[in-house]
């Protein structure tokens, strides 16, 4: 089977799953270092969808690790 057919396969079979099991069985696969680069490579929405990236602001930091004004120091 070529490269391309399995990962059409997959994605067709996956995307009929819940997003709950997508995730599950994306993290499982994940847990070697060359299968999560390969589910990087080949299947971006899924790896997307189970390891979201933080949202950042405008600032380019992640707003959790900005402090939190009440408890922000003076300058």
């Amino acid at each position: 089977m070529a490269m391309e057919d399995f990962v059409r396969e997959i994605t067709s079979e996956w995307k009929d799953l819940s997003k709950s099991e997508r995730i599950k069985r994306t993290k499982k696969l994940c847990n070697s270092p060359n299968t999560r680069e390969f589910i990087q490579k080949r299947f971006p929405e899924f790896y997307a969808e189970a390891f979201p990236r933080a949202k950042t602001w405008e600032g380019g930091s992640s707003e959790s690790t900005q402090p939190h004004t009440l408890y922000a120091k003076p300058l």
